[in-house]
């Protein structure tokens, strides 16, 4: 999801008073997302990035800053609901700044929905069975669960080191 601020750029030393910092509203996102974090599943992951933090001269308010944000999480319902919780607290930190914030999702990841009769073929062919952690999603981080909600996935993963991990 990529979330745009605007604010309203002026003199930061001559009228900060004119200003609204899109900056300022993108940094308390990032805040309130941090503090989301402690209160997710393990399995949730919430990666982010500046994409504009507006300009480069620290003596002007900036008037624009945007971030994307990436949720991944082990199944869609809970997905779908720190998605939200992020896109509040977009709002709230656009609110706290006096600016305005839009947003857009050009892509998503959904959850991973493995498809067991694979993962079980799968299993059965490769005949090692102790090497292979079959369909473990809660420690991958991938892009597959999109696909996989269209069309059969299994996933395999082979120990490339001593197993089971110390």
């Amino acid at each position: 999801t990529f979330y745009h601020f605007t604010g309203i750029a002026s003199h930061a030393a001559l009228a900060p008073e004119k200003g609204r910092s899109a900056l300022d509203g993108a940094e308390l996102m990032n805040i309130g997302v941090n503090y989301l974090r402690e209160h997710v599943s393990d399995d949730v992951r919430l990666h982010y990035a500046y994409l504009d933090v507006g300009g480069q001269s620290a003596n002007i308010v900036q008037a624009s800053a945007s971030l994307s944000y990436f949720v991944r999480a082990k199944d869609q319902e809970t997905l779908d609901l720190v998605q939200k919780r992020v896109d509040d607290i977009a709002k709230g930190a656009a609110l706290m700044s006096g600016i305005e914030v839009a947003y857009s999702r050009a892509s998503a990841c959904k959850a991973f929905k493995a498809n067991k009769v694979i993962s079980n073929l799968f299993k059965e062919v490769l005949e090692i069975e102790e090497a292979c952690d079959f369909d473990r999603v809660e420690t991958v981080s991938t892009d597959v669960g999109d696909v996989s909600q269209v069309i059969p996935v299994a996933q395999v993963f082979i120990a490339c080191e001593p197993y089971p991990y110390p």
